[in-house]
């Protein structure tokens, strides 16, 4: 089979020729709702509970509605239901003012059951207590971009030959093209600390960490979009611990996140409560990071290396060894 390479990039993967952009990974999942029954079926139930035929679904790509914007992916089964779906890369929502358009849209149609879905890597704790249940409405429900490679993976086994190959070439689109994708269960979020208490504050933000066995941070660009399983911090030079994080949750307001720290209302944010220190048993010096830089490292890398700066190239060459396929 001879090579092919887009802009330089080889695939073999047919739902990549167009890109891997965000109005791509819509294509990706049209085409493979319309081309693997099972895997629609199983998307379906899973947002419906619905157990009918699909053989009648009609799957509609970047429809444009006058006055009513453009829709991602529609997906109709004329006098049953009819849904709208918003896919976005990122721990992105859609906006109130596009989902008003939708629900314009649903309203406009006849089918009995409308709902509009919001596909993005979003996690469900935030979706649930941020995203809307209803405009105008027209329900609203969430789906995460890890929900649909599960389904995916349970629906390949039952699936044709050729709807199995659809649906291992959509697997391997999102494991490789997902934004922010969370490589490895074992990699450690690595933040700095200020030692200096913030205005307003009785304690420093290492008081948060080490008094309290807590951090937080916004959900937002360039912050993870699910909790890690680890998160590190360094200040005075060094790194300073590792942390298992046990439990998170979603907060509004600073002063919910640890005693000291008075009423601050803020967008949402997460909360880590973190389990016991682990230190490395030499002293891991930052390195030529600069000072605010936020890095993802793997665990053993921190634990072994001189500094968090060569634990992140190390990490760096194992992960570009992983996705070359080596």
């Amino acid at each position: 089979m001879a090579t092919l390479r887009i802009s330089g990039e080889e695939t073999n993967n047919v739902l990549a020729l167009h890109g891997h952009k965000e109005n791509d990974f819509s294509l990706a999942i049209a085409w493979s709702l319309a081309s693997c029954s099972e895997f629609l079926s199983r998307v379906l139930s899973s947002l419906l509970s619905w157990h009918g035929s699909v053989s009648l679904v009609e799957i509609d790509v970047h429809r444009h509605h006058k006055g009513m914007g453009i829709t991602d992916i529609e997906v109709l089964s004329p006098g049953h239901f009819h849904l709208i779906v918003e896919a976005k890369l990122g721990i992105a929502l859609p906006g109130a003012s596009q989902l008003r358009k939708y629900a314009a849209r649903l309203h406009a149609a006849s089918e009995p059951i409308t709902f509009i879905v919001t596909l993005s890597e979003c996690p469900p704790v935030y979706a649930d207590s941020y995203s809307p249940k209803e405009v105008d409405g027209i329900g609203v429900r969430h789906m995460t971009w890890d929900q649909v490679l599960g389904i995916a993976a349970a629906a390949t086994p039952r699936s044709n030959h050729t709807a199995k190959r659809t649906l291992r070439d959509l697997g391997r689109f999102l494991r490789r093209y997902r934004i922010m994708q969370d490589i490895n269960s074992n990699l450690v979020f690595v933040v700095s600390l200020r030692t200096s208490r913030q205005t307003g504050w009785q304690i420093s933000w290492v008081d948060v960490e080490a008094k309290y066995n807590r951090y937080f941070h916004p959900l937002a660009k360039n912050w993870p979009r699910q909790p890690p399983n680890y998160v590190a911090f360094r200040y005075g030079g060094k790194l300073q611990s590792i942390h298992h994080i046990e439990k998170s949750e979603v907060i509004r307001d600073l002063a919910d996140a640890c005693p000291g720290i008075p009423q601050t209302p803020v967008e949402p944010h997460y909360l880590y409560y973190l389990g016991p220190a682990m230190r490395p048993d030499h002293e891991v010096k930052t390195g030529a990071l600069y000072p605010n830089a936020r890095v993802w490292c793997h665990l053993d890398t921190l634990l072994t290396c001189d500094s968090v700066y060569d634990a992140l190239q190390a990490t760096k060459r194992r992960l570009k060894k992983a996705d070359d396929g080596q």
